[in-house]
């Protein structure tokens, strides 16, 4: 985005908040995962103020404190989970599946329902044990490419 001088910008739809895993969870969970609870965040991703990526996170409240109600460090959550936590991003994996647009996904993305979206489902592993941070994502790439 940056070489074609598209600006970026994150808006929160939900902000983190504390909940349970739901029972079908799109990638398996650890015992200690579970019984630790998730912390769930939304965010709508823009390019040029257009909504392009609908994305819920979910990661499990190990030892976090404060996270729920402590601002991002520098907007994101990588850097808060990095410079106040101690936890790095290892590895990843992907999943991705092309769906037609469904109710919530529409109309955050500004688009008809059935418009063909990208679901990415993904888990990323970190440097601390039993704590992987887990997206669904809803990509509409009608004006745009993601590059892995």
């Amino acid at each position: 985005m940056k070489t074609e001088s598209l600006k970026a910008q994150t808006k929160i739809i939900k902000n983190p908040s504390l909940t349970t895993w739901g029972k079908d969870f799109f990638f398996e969970l650890s015992k200690t995962e579970i019984d630790a609870g998730c912390i769930k965040m939304e965010r709508l991703r823009k390019i040029d103020k257009e909504p392009v990526i609908f994305e819920a996170t979910f990661i499990a409240n190990l030892d976090l404190p404060k996270f729920c109600t402590k601002p991002f460090v520098n907007g994101s959550l990588f850097d808060t989970l990095h410079i106040s936590y101690g936890i790095e991003i290892l590895n990843g994996v992907q999943n991705f599946r092309a769906i037609k647009a469904q109710g919530n996904q529409a109309k955050l993305l500004g688009i008809s329902k059935g418009n063909p979206l990208l679901h990415i489902i993904r888990k990323l592993s970190t440097n601390r044990e039993n704590f992987n941070i887990y997206s669904s994502v809803y990509f509409n790439s009608e004006n745009h490419s993601i590059e892995i």
